[in-house]
């Protein structure tokens, strides 16, 4: 799903660069100080053609995109519209997860803009750190013939693991060393075990504190794990993005 989405916007991005390059050209082959009256006519009729037949290609292929986005929203409705109806709605886990809202616009578009959900690869691969102004940690990996979370539970279907998710919301001042210890295998070990760890950071705290854990916490964070924005960057030549703020869902029961 996630190299569908992504791919999908980049043949989008591609279109509206064929158009405008397409345009370009007809500048270059009819210089306007240069051209008689019959070439200025042909000038104005082969450009108003292919701005007819490329507007509609780039409408085309922004519907099929809308298409894909309404298919992914449907399986996995964004936070405003989650309901309780809608949680954990199958018995099978996902082979991505969606989520935020991306703001994707252009001129071009008839409606102007729509929005998007980021798509991320299910399980991850590695912990996530968020800039940012229970269970007991994970110490041990899967041993034996067992590689990781999905091969254990496609080798134990009738007792499978669940999937956890640890949200760390900034650094306490009072972590100990040997909690860092534990953060540390958590961060290495968590993702293959079905333990995702999530830790919002608060990145100039860790970078200009005096304190010296805090900037060895900070490298082994950002060596171990990676910054979200990172892990599934969006960045076109024509198309603009903006991410805004998710809305809270209107199901008192979701929330």
């Amino acid at each position: 799903m996630q190299n569908d989405f992504i791919s999908d916007i980049q043949i989008l991005d591609m279109v509206i660069d064929e158009r405008m390059r397409g345009l370009e050209d007809i500048e270059r082959q009819y210089p306007q100080q240069k051209i008689s009256r019959t070439e200025l006519e042909q000038y104005k009729a082969e450009k108003k053609r292919f701005i007819e037949t490329n507007d509609k290609k780039c409408q085309q292929q922004y519907e099929s995109f809308k298409a894909l986005v309404a298919d992914v929203c449907k399986a996995q409705p964004p936070l405003e519209a989650l309901s309780d109806s809608a949680i954990n709605a199958t018995n099978a886990f996902p082979s991505a997860l969606s989520f935020g809202r991306l703001r994707i616009s252009h001129d071009l578009f008839k409606n102007g803009r729509t929005f998007v959900p980021r798509i991320l690869a299910f399980p991850l691969s590695r912990a996530l750190w968020i800039p940012s102004k229970k269970d007991s940690l994970k110490q041990n990996s899967f041993v034996g013939e067992v590689k990781n979370w999905v091969d254990f539970n496609a080798r134990h279907q009738d007792n499978p693991l669940f999937y956890k998710v640890i949200i760390l919301v900034s650094i306490p001042e009072q972590l100990t060393d040997k909690s860092m210890v534990y953060l540390e295998r958590l961060l290495i070990h968590g993702p293959s075990c079905g333990m995702l760890p999530i830790l919002l950071v608060d990145e100039e705290k860790c970078t200009t504190s005096k304190i010296s854990k805090y900037e060895d916490l900070f490298k082994k964070i950002t060596d171990k794990a990676v910054r979200m924005n990172e892990l599934c960057p969006l960045s076109f030549k024509h198309l603009q993005i903006e991410e805004e703020k998710e809305q809270l869902p209107e199901d008192e029961e979701a929330r």
